[in-house]
């Protein structure tokens, strides 16, 4: 025997999937990384590059070696000085 959800019901049930998929969504949004590049002596580097592999996004460290670049969970920052 089939029972059919009351219209209440169904609008909810609705509702929890369309929130589940917004968490979702908003949960995989690129973040701002932040950081310093330094040396052995704890000095900061300038100029060093910093990429997110295989896409154009990039950056290049401050005078004092600081830097800042969105960044998602599933990518992966390059770095490299010349």
């Amino acid at each position: 025997m089939k029972k059919n959800f009351p219209l209440i019901c169904r609008k909810r049930y609705l509702f929890h999937w369309l929130l589940l998929l917004l968490a979702n969504t908003a949960a995989g949004q690129a973040q701002k990384v932040t950081g310093s590049v330094v040396d052995t002596k704890g000095q900061g580097i300038p100029g060093v590059n910093i990429r997110i592999k295989h896409s154009q996004s990039g950056t290049v460290t401050t005078p004092d070696g600081r830097y800042s670049i969105p960044c998602g969970p599933p990518e992966t920052p390059s770095f490299s000085l010349l």
